[in-house]
């Protein structure tokens, strides 16, 4: 399963996609579903997001599209999509805190493993707001954790 599914965009912007480099040196770091960053070691490149990394407000969050295809010897590339505002669904670190979620909180992501989760417990300066659920806040999937985030969001 995915760790992040595109829902759209907030405000109908346009979901451009793009191929980006990824540096040699771990086989198929990124999976279809994945958060990407800029590479800052590696001008031109992105790369996996970081647990709990904080994000600059210049920085574009792409969601992968595609499986990369680096190796440890040579460089590869990966399909991403993004745009301002883009609605993703992911899941919850721990669905049960969901209950107590604060609608339009800034969080960022848990990476453990091949699983990225949103950190809805995180607030230190996240990329990820919280999604209001249709119906407000009681809506919220405590089991299962399923919600919606707005990465990159301009308002």
């Amino acid at each position: 399963m995915a760790n992040f599914r595109l829902r759209g965009s907030l405000n109908g912007e346009d979901i451009v996609g793009v191929v980006k480099d990824v540096v040699s040196g771990t086989a198929a770091s990124i999976s279809i579903g994945d958060l990407v960053v800029p590479d800052d070691g590696d001008a031109g490149y992105v790369r996996l997001i970081a647990d709990g990394e904080v994000i600059a407000a210049a920085y574009r969050v792409y969601l992968a599209v595609s499986d990369s295809d680096e190796t440890a010897g040579e460089d590869g590339t990966v399909k991403l999509l993004y745009a301002p505002n883009m609605v993703l669904e992911g899941t919850a670190a721990t669905p049960a805190n969901l209950a107590q979620a604060v609608i339009d909180t800034i969080v960022t992501v848990d990476v453990s493993g091949d699983d990225i989760t949103v950190d809805e417990n995180d607030t230190t300066n996240g990329f990820l707001r919280i999604k209001r659920p249709e119906g407000g806040a009681g809506n919220f999937d405590t089991d299962d954790g399923i919600m919606e985030v707005i990465a990159n969001p301009t308002n």
